[in-house]
């Protein structure tokens, strides 16, 4: 997926809507539905705190991967939003990955991050809530191209790019 976005500028501000690829954007929710996450994959050097790919297993058979882009919205001034590639299988990739299970996390709901002003619309993140209200929170990260992720299950620090209070949460 690219690691930025061109000819974002629309109607007088710039519209970073997620990137995705494996299916329609009008699709996005249903690998999730009735699925519960039963791991997640990072790299071998990333962390949560901030990593350049993660990777979210449903026990559905759906491997969901998120990355980040990184978009100049002024003359030094960039934003992220979020890149979401489906596969209905695992990939077979040559990335080394590090995999942590999760036990019960069954998807109850999903939301995106959307951070809006005058100037800027991006969707910047996404939250899935379990049954029992726990979340896996997935944000463009600091860094360009990153994801930061906060997860019941870990002790690793939540950095998104912006403020979670900046942030607005959208039904999917």
């Amino acid at each position: 997926m690219k690691p930025f976005i061109t000819d974002a500028f629309q109607g007088g501000k710039f519209v970073l809507p997620f990137q995705i690829e494996g299916l329609p954007a009008d699709q996005i929710a249903v690998p999730f539905e009735k699925a519960g996450v039963v791991a997640y994959g990072l790299p071998d050097s990333h962390t949560l705190k901030a990593a350049w790919l993660f990777r979210l297993v449903l026990n559905t058979g759906w491997v969901v991967d998120f990355s980040s882009a990184c978009t100049e919205v002024g003359e030094w001034q960039e934003i992220g939003s979020l890149n979401l590639g489906f596969a209905s299988k695992q990939p077979e990739d040559s990335i080394r990955w590090r995999t942590q299970s999760l036990g019960d996390f069954e998807v109850k709901s999903i939301e995106r991050l959307v951070y809006e002003d005058a100037e800027v619309y991006t969707e910047c993140g996404i939250i899935l809530t379990d049954l029992t209200e726990r979340e896996i929170v997935i944000a463009a990260g600091p860094a360009p191209g990153s994801v930061s992720i906060a997860t019941p299950f870990s002790t690793d620090t939540f950095q998104p790019e912006l403020s979670i209070e900046r942030l607005q949460r959208r039904p999917l």
